[in-house]
């Protein structure tokens, strides 16, 4: 939970976010853990033409017949969702991805042509529920 000095008197939040030079990112192809939550981030180079690095989020749509997605948060495509992922991408029965399903099927699913030993990945453990 947030503490007051994060609040002005007026209820509004005036700061949420670390300083981008705290943010670890690490690489995608050493993500250890079996399992990826909806929060967790992707930087990735080149994902289009015209720009040199792409944000996704995973989300989760709340639909029964989906796992999770991706949707694209910079750019000129953020706000678009890029993929619905099926639900053989769960891990075991939850609403979590497979980390070994994403890494198996990276270039059918998320990015096709784009090596996954260069992804950055940013992880929200604490958003697992």
């Amino acid at each position: 939970m947030l503490n007051s000095e994060e609040y002005d008197f007026n209820m509004k939040l005036t700061k949420i976010h670390k300083s981008s030079k705290d943010i670890d990112w690490i690489d995608l192809s050493s993500y250890e853990e079996e399992y990826i939550c909806k929060g967790s981030l992707l930087k990735i180079k080149n994902f289009s033409n015209d720009e040199p690095y792409v944000e996704l989020i995973f989300f989760d749509p709340s639909d029964d017949e989906t796992s999770l997605g991706l949707l694209i948060l910079t750019g000129k495509k953020s706000g678009n969702i890029w993929v619905l992922l099926p639900k053989d991408a769960y891990y075991k029965d939850t609403r979590l991805l497979s980390t070994k399903w994403i890494m198996n099927n990276w270039d059918k699913w998320i990015a096709p042509g784009i090596d996954i030993e260069k992804v950055k990945f940013l992880y929200q453990l604490h958003l697992c529920d």
